[in-house]
């Protein structure tokens, strides 16, 4: 199966502002793909809702997200991982399956 399963589950924070769930499925032969978690979410009127925080491993200890982006691997159903998440703060989240966590990754452009 050359399929991808991105599930964020999200829970509402108040009666103005919900965050709904988000899942995305992504084609490892596939290039580049660029979605956005907050798309589905709802936000008081004349506030735009951004990514600050997040728990990447469900343990209760938040990393924040920087500017650039905040890098994970995925995880597959037979247990490998492949490709690479990277979520920004605007909530675009992109996904690289080019990329493999056993193949080191430039950090910088070459000059």
């Amino acid at each position: 199966e050359d399929d991808f399963e991105l599930a964020a589950p999200i829970q509402c924070t108040g009666d103005v502002t919900c965050a709904n769930d988000d899942a995305f499925v992504a084609n490892l032969l596939g290039g580049v793909i660029e979605n956005n978690v907050t798309a589905n979410d709802v936000a008081s009127e004349g506030f735009t809702l951004s990514i600050t925080r997040i728990d990447t491993d469900n343990d209760g200890v938040f990393v924040e997200v920087p500017n650039t982006g905040l890098i994970f691997i995925g995880d597959r159903e037979d247990g490998t991982q492949d490709g690479e998440l990277r979520l920004f703060p605007n909530g675009t989240l992109l996904f690289d399956p080019s990329k493999k966590p056993d193949t080191p990754q430039p950090t910088a452009s070459p000059s």
